[in-house]
């Protein structure tokens, strides 16, 4: 049986690398000849299922990989990437899988999930082959540096696989940095400004903005859009501003950039790492989301209608059991709670940078609810299935909102504050996880055995997380008594 996989999308091709992630998120592939490419498609291409584990390996079944054709994009001379689902040996689609998790629950949410387009500003570190942070820039510094020139490669990589990016910058941190005066467009963005754009700068309201000269490279139709690319506030700490996409686009597209930055500096002679906080009194790296439903939520003056405030107050109903699917880590709970940007309860502003939603503007321009307490090694696909579901379980019950907090709140301390007002974060892995397992909505959103791994796994890490002996602890407690 042949599939309806385009023929000429594959012409030039050897290879096809068969892109999909485990229970954590983690990305892993397959090679397959291209020839065999549409018979994957059809029928699946056979696979150890043990990868899907994570570390955990208990799953010794063959499973079958699913390839989406509507994702398959040339990454190199010969070689094209598509993504996957996973389906059992029946031919039915196994809902042990992370990617088929969120399908899953965009066909229950239609009416909510068919709106919903998600931007989002991927944070990350890179390093040099010492273990040093590549530069000590600062906040959308303008200082040419080797951080820089891999941001930018990476830009290039990604919008030449038909990724636009809609920034890249350095972030507050040593190591973090702007690229001076380099933005790749979205094709939106190059057709409504065709004529600045054929001129080589656009103006979009914050600086001057160099238009990727390179052409497109990437098959027609991948449709991921990076907005801009910019130096963070910590040293080596950049920024990658993904455009809107639904839901699904969204999470492919996160688990793509990831590996394109990964693979690129590599290439430079670095190292790019998305631990939430990797270096001590450095900013921790996040992954703010920018939801929007198309002609909901937001009315034209920016503000909350009836039913954002309801999908607002869902999201904070269930923020501590997001919390795992957000934060998935124990290194995660370094950068929650550490300082005025990292949220530590489930509170909602519009201003306040420590909260873990905001309702302000995007890069864009364009109002957005922002949720602030993803870190980039999160599973995209669990986190944005558990965003759907909170939101429309605060739809569907009606959730009334309360009040924005606009105030400073580092260093949260229950006894002080409201707490009918400030629901702390979870402070660490274990208590998030317990807190997942606390949420029937949450819990009932997902496959039973897909939870099971995935706690199991986590939990797993604990033990070892806690079994070792720091050198803290050498420091502080060796010669004591």
């Amino acid at each position: 049986m042949m599939s309806s996989v385009n023929l000429q999308g594959l012409k030039g091709l050897s290879w096809v690398r068969l892109s999909f992630v485990d229970v954590f998120g983690a990305a892993h592939s397959v090679q397959l000849p291209a020839s065999r490419f549409d018979r994957a498609v059809a029928e699946g291409e056979p696979f150890d299922g043990s990868a899907l584990e994570g570390r955990a390996r208990h799953l010794e079944s063959d499973m079958l990989l699913r390839p989406d054709p509507g994702t398959l994009v040339r990454i190199r001379d010969g070689l094209a990437r598509a993504v996957c689902t996973v389906w059992s040996p029946d031919g039915s689609r196994w809902p042990g899988d992370s990617r088929t998790a969120l399908e899953l629950v965009c066909e229950q949410l239609t009416e909510l999930a068919s709106g919903y387009k998600v931007s989002a500003e991927l944070e990350f570190y890179l390093f040099d082959q010492s273990g040093s942070p590549v530069d000590r820039g600062g906040y959308f510094d303008e200082a040419e540096s080797p951080g820089v020139a891999a941001a930018r490669a990476a830009a290039d990589r990604l919008d030449g696989y038909g990724v636009a990016v809609d920034a890249c910058h350095h972030e507050a941190g040593p190591g973090e940095g702007r690229v001076p005066g380099f933005v790749v467009l979205p094709r939106s963005h190059l057709a409504d400004r065709g004529r600045a754009a054929a001129n080589g700068r656009v103006a979009p309201g914050h600086g001057d903005v160099l238009v990727d000269p390179h052409p497109h490279h990437g098959l027609d139709g991948y449709g991921v859009a990076v907005d801009a690319c910019h130096h963070e506030a910590g040293p080596g700490q950049y920024e990658l501003d993904l455009a809107p996409l639904a839901a699904m686009a969204m999470a492919d597209a996160l688990v793509l950039a990831r590996q394109a930055i990964r693979e690129q500096a590599g290439a430079l002679g670095l190292k790019a790492t998305f631990m939430p906080r990797p270096l001590e009194g450095e900013p921790g790296s996040g992954l703010h989301l920018h939801q929007r439903v198309d002609g909901r939520l937001i009315d034209e003056s920016g503000k909350l209608d009836d039913d954002g405030r309801s999908f607002v107050a869902g999201q904070l109903a269930h923020a501590r059991g997001l919390s795992a699917l957000a934060a998935p880590t124990v290194n995660s709970y370094k950068r929650l709670h550490s300082g005025p940007e990292a949220p530590s309860a489930s509170v909602w502003a519009h201003v306040n940078r420590g909260a873990l939603l905001r309702v302000t503007s995007s890069w864009g321009g364009a109002p957005s609810i922002e949720f602030r307490g993803a870190d980039p090694l999160a599973n995209p696909y669990l986190l944005l299935a558990g965003l759907l579901v909170a939101g429309a379980d605060g739809l569907e019950s009606g959730l009334e909102l309360g009040p924005p907090v606009e105030e400073d709140f580092q260093g949260f301390d229950p006894a002080s504050m409201d707490s009918a007002r400030l629901v702390p974060l979870p402070r660490d892995l274990d208590m998030a996880l317990d807190s997942l397992l606390a949420d029937d909505v949450l819990v009932d959103s997902f496959d039973q055995a897909l939870l099971s791994r995935l706690v199991d796994g986590r939990r797993a890490e604990i033990e070892q997380y806690w079994s070792r002996v720091t050198p803290w602890e050498l420091e502080r407690y060796l010669e004591e008594a």
